[in-house]
């Protein structure tokens, strides 16, 4: 079994995790908080060793640190800019595909 890691996209800083706002960063925290209890479960139900589980825990409390270590709010209107523009490129809807995206959209300025 190998190690996980995480690999956070940093740049264009309109696609960084820091651009979210505090509502979405607290919902993102309860999800790997969530799943980091999941694995403390599986691990003490199936007997295995904590090592590898203890790994991925810190990847994902590295994660947390990161994205709540500053605000880029000021990112989201290039945010949706720029994914509007490639949602008409490829005729797609990135609002469709996440819906949890879609308010950092909508709430773009003009």
């Amino acid at each position: 079994m190998g190690r996980m890691e995480f690999d956070l996209l940093q740049v264009p800083e309109h696609y960084n995790v820091r651009i979210l706002p505090g509502e979405m960063k607290r919902d993102a925290v309860r999800v790997l908080k969530d799943h980091q209890e999941w694995i403390d479960s599986y691990v003490r139900e199936n007997g295995l060793k904590p090592g590898i589980a203890e790994a991925g825990k810190g990847e994902m409390d590295k994660v947390i640190a990161f994205m709540t270590s500053a605000d880029w709010m000021e990112q989201v209107d290039e945010f949706a800019k720029v994914t509007e523009r490639l949602d008409e490129i490829r005729d797609e809807e990135v609002a469709r595909v996440m819906p949890e995206l879609a308010g950092l959209l909508s709430g773009r300025k003009a």
